[in-house]
């Protein structure tokens, strides 16, 4: 099928272990993308900033983050799914379509019971509008 190219079509040229959220902080505001396998989900359903409300228990799944943000800290999590998936307000408006944000202890959490990778190099896959990487100073 025309998906069965697809995998090897996608080469990452550096994958860091990640330990915690400044390490994923560190990650994104560098141009790369975190990458979390995990047993939880944050729920799609978002505060007045745009955070995640719960965090639920899943039988598994591997997802990306590619934007940070400061006061109050978090990672984005954006789905695999589509653009509908989370429901409530984008804090700031440019908040990557169909993600929340993971706040600090929950990205914590992720590095330490999951497996979280910052990627750099990743070459093959169509960048994502926005930009791979942002970085908000708020």
């Amino acid at each position: 099928s025309e998906y069965e190219d697809k995998p090897k079509a996608i080469v990452v040229t550096n994958a860091i272990p990640m330990s915690n959220f400044d390490d994923c902080a560190a990650c994104i505001m560098a141009g790369g993308v975190v990458a979390w396998a995990h047993d939880k989900i944050p729920s799609g359903k978002k505060d007045r900033h745009g955070f995640s409300v719960q965090l639920k228990k899943a039988g598994g799944h591997s997802v990306a983050g590619r934007s940070v943000r400061f006061n109050p800290d978090g990672c984005s999590y954006d789905n695999s799914w589509d653009d509908d998936w989370a429901q409530g307000p984008n804090f700031p408006d440019d908040q990557p379509p169909g993600s929340v944000w993971m706040p600090r202890e929950w990205v914590d959490d992720f590095c330490r019971n999951g497996d979280t990778w910052g990627l750099f190099g990743i070459a093959g896959l169509q960048p994502m509008d926005p930009a791979i990487s942002t970085a908000y100073l708020m």
